[in-house]
């Protein structure tokens, strides 16, 4: 039995004034759906960068042609992975194929194809964002 496709997606950041990284995160079924949602997020902290970083994450967002590339290599199951920002306070975009499970609601017995959940969690307390020092990050089997 093949388990379903499915995509694990992640932007890490630290926000201003604060020592702990940020890491949302969320899973879909869509590579294209994936991509949307980086750029969702990253334009909802985009004002809080300096105007360095904004102009990097501006130009980010507007490379369309990029956008699609990523999705096409998603189809691969080729992982997608962006450092934006600044040295000091970079935000990292993770895309990850993963085999997702199907799991079942013990109430109502129903099994989701793929389950969808947006966590905003303090992951890393005093570190600079990086995806090298999250500890949820590996490709499922």
């Amino acid at each position: 039995m093949t388990m379903p496709r499915g995509y694990w997606c992640q932007v890490i950041y630290t926000e201003p004034g604060q020592r702990d990284a940020v890491a949302l995160s969320t899973t879909t079924g869509f590579p294209g759906r994936t991509i949307t949602w980086l750029r969702t997020n990253v334009r909802n902290i985009a004002v809080n960068l300096d105007r360095d970083s904004f102009g990097i994450v501006w130009a980010w967002l507007g490379d369309h042609q990029g956008a699609g590339a990523a999705v096409h290599n998603l189809h691969k199951d080729i992982p997608y992975t962006a450092r934006l920002g600044s040295n000091e306070r970079p935000v990292w975009l993770i895309v990850h194929p993963v085999s997702c499970l199907d799991l079942v609601d013990t109430c109502t017995g129903s099994s989701p194809r793929v389950l969808s959940a947006l966590s905003p969690v303090r992951v890393l307390h005093g570190q600079t964002a990086s995806p090298l020092h999250c500890p949820a990050q590996r490709r499922s089997a």
